[in-house]
């Protein structure tokens, strides 16, 4: 599976899923992280790059990619989702509406290694309305 282990230093950027918003640590399966530096060029990736600039991921073709033992055979627009974005040392991440409380952006920061972003206040949450990151379930 994936690398799960953060390294001091090291900074991510990537797409998550969010299917248990009572224990968070329950969703470290779905966090698909791409090994970054400040300005978001890609260092390492759990996944191939699966975007249509293959720089980034797809969130659906990503999760036709996890064990369906995590995905419960459910489509990739059942559970809520985001992405975070880090370009020209700023971070930015992208959320479904019903994921923006201080605990979630608290677990994101930490599980991607954002807190220099956070603390620099380089760091911005966008609820995202649109289809894209609708959820279904």
């Amino acid at each position: 599976m994936m690398n799960k282990t953060n390294k001091i230093n090291d900074i991510y950027r990537g797409i998550f899923w969010i299917i248990d918003r009572k224990c968070l640590a329950n969703n470290n399966d779905y966090l698909c992280k791409i090994k970054t530096n400040e300005f978001g060029d890609v260092l390492e990736s759990d996944y191939q790059l699966n975007s249509k600039n293959v720089d980034d991921y797809n969130h659906k073709i990503t999760w036709q990619q996890l064990d369906g033992k995590l995905t419960k055979r459910k489509p990739f627009n059942f559970y809520p989702r985001g992405r975070i974005s880090i370009k020209n040392s700023k971070c930015v991440i992208f959320i479904n509406t019903l994921l923006n409380t201080k605990e979630i952006i608290g677990y994101l920061v930490d599980s991607y290694n954002l807190k220099s972003f956070a603390d620099s206040n380089k760091l911005k949450v966008i609820e995202d309305y649109s289809e894209h990151y609708k959820c279904i379930g």
